[in-house]
């Protein structure tokens, strides 16, 4: 029987806009291939998107699960930036 973990995502990914930005994607996709973890996705039910971990509590701890997550941020975060702000004087895409 599997076990959930619900984990805030400006934790695991601090410059990460939003639930939709590419960086969660490639985060779930790393969990998915992480021995013990059955599915990864992000639940917004709460108001807050969580990333939400399903796993086999046989195969991995919380603790292992966690530090997995974290793992896979940070690297994520390490190889990825994110820029958001305003510009001005900006009329048409290609400017």
């Amino acid at each position: 029987m599997s076990k959930t973990v619900k984990l805030e995502l400006p934790i695991l990914l601090p410059g990460a806009p939003d639930a939709s930005d590419a960086c969660v994607g490639r985060l779930i996709s790393l969990l998915r291939i992480t021995e013990g973890i059955e599915r990864a996705h992000v639940d917004e039910a709460e108001g807050d998107p969580r990333l939400c971990i399903h796993y086999d509590p046989e195969v991995l701890s919380l603790a292992q699960v966690r530090r997995a997550a974290q793992q896979a941020g940070g690297s994520i975060s390490a190889r990825y930036d994110h820029l958001v702000g305003w510009v001005e004087g900006v009329r048409h895409a290609r400017h």
